[in-house]
């Protein structure tokens, strides 16, 4: 006979001659759309003052620290900037795009008293209240 495979930890038991086709179908499906479309990532700056620019191969933040971020951009990610205060990074190399743009996001990580900070787009930040007089 055969021996059941558990996909997920509280699911029902699948055949192992049922699951393997199926994974191997949708990693191919992920590979023919990240080829003809790609990858992207947006990222949001949330804070006064926040500034991006590029000038060649690197980017540059000014996230209100004393100093800028000069971040290198790699080869095969494209980057557009939406109004000084959004970003967009997208690619055909998943792993290039979404290595960038949690290396951004690591500059300034979203606080969450004030909800200023670099976040992904769809991000939902639960901000803690202040000091209770």
């Amino acid at each position: 006979m055969f021996r059941p495979l558990r996909l997920w930890d509280s699911g029902p038991l699948v055949p192992l001659f049922v699951a393997l086709p199926l994974l191997v179908f949708s990693s191919l499906v992920r590979a023919r759309a990240s080829t003809s479309s790609g990858f992207s990532s947006v990222l949001r700056l949330v804070g006064l003052g926040f500034k991006c620019w590029r000038s060649g191969q690197f980017m540059f933040l000014d996230l209100g620290k004393t100093h800028y971020f000069r971040i290198r951009v790699p080869d095969g990610v494209h980057t557009l900037f939406r109004r000084k205060r959004g970003l967009i990074f997208y690619g055909l190399d998943t792993r290039s795009v979404y290595d960038l743009a949690l290396l951004v996001r690591s500059c300034y990580a979203p606080d969450s008293y004030k909800g200023k900070g670099v976040r992904f787009k769809d991000e939902l930040l639960r901000l803690k209240p202040g000091k209770q007089r």
